[in-house]
């Protein structure tokens, strides 16, 4: 289970199941300017984290009132506002590692810092789908083009273990190997499918 600690707009995530990596290259979401993003999984069950990171969001809507309130003068509340803390049930039909989760999805303009355990730096490609580690994040409010809300912006990130193991591509030499015989007139060899 994740354990978070939250200073003032940050909260920093230790040994969070990360998902939806895109942090080698920038990539639009909806049209939107190109970005460096993860999601981070939250239990439902987890109920002390979802409740401090809605405490923090919470906290930013009050420090940034102002720049949240709308032409009636009323502030919205949260539940009022697009917040990066998603329901993850929609996804638990093609994958059932998203059942009863929240994600939060963290975003950056800039290419957050990635180490190792150690604190050594590491390349991108070592960060693959779903994985435990830490994430730092600082939340924002914004209001732009009346769109009001709270984002996620995504600061650094470290590896601590792999946890979902993806379905493994054959190789070419296992596809077409010595055990493959390239014969245009061999026949059908067909057993049946495995259980």
């Amino acid at each position: 289970m994740a354990t978070i600690y939250i200073t003032n707009n940050r909260a920093i995530f230790r040994n969070a199941l990360s998902t939806n990596f895109h942090v080698a290259i920038p990539t639009a979401n909806n049209g939107v300017d190109d970005k460096f993003s993860l999601s981070i999984t939250v239990p439902k069950s987890d109920k002390r984290t979802i409740e401090d990171i809605n405490q923090l969001m919470e906290h930013i809507r009050i420090k940034n009132s102002d720049m949240l309130r709308g032409q009636d003068n009323i502030v919205p509340k949260l539940s009022e506002l697009l917040t990066p803390l998603k329901d993850d049930d929609k996804r638990a039909s093609f994958n059932p590692t998203y059942k009863n989760t929240f994600y939060l999805v963290a975003r950056s303009k800039e290419a957050p810092g990635i180490v190792e355990p150690d604190l050594e730096a590491i390349a991108p490609s070592e960060i693959v789908n779903g994985i435990y580690g830490g994430v730092s994040v600082t939340f924002k409010a914004y209001n732009i083009d009346g769109r009001r809300g709270i984002s996620a912006h995504l600061d650094n990130i470290q590896k601590l273990r792999d946890a979902i193991t993806a379905p493994v591509k054959p190789t070419v030499a296992e596809d077409f190997g010595e055990d493959f015989e390239a014969d245009d007139d061999r026949s059908s060899s067909f057993d049946g499918f495995e259980d």
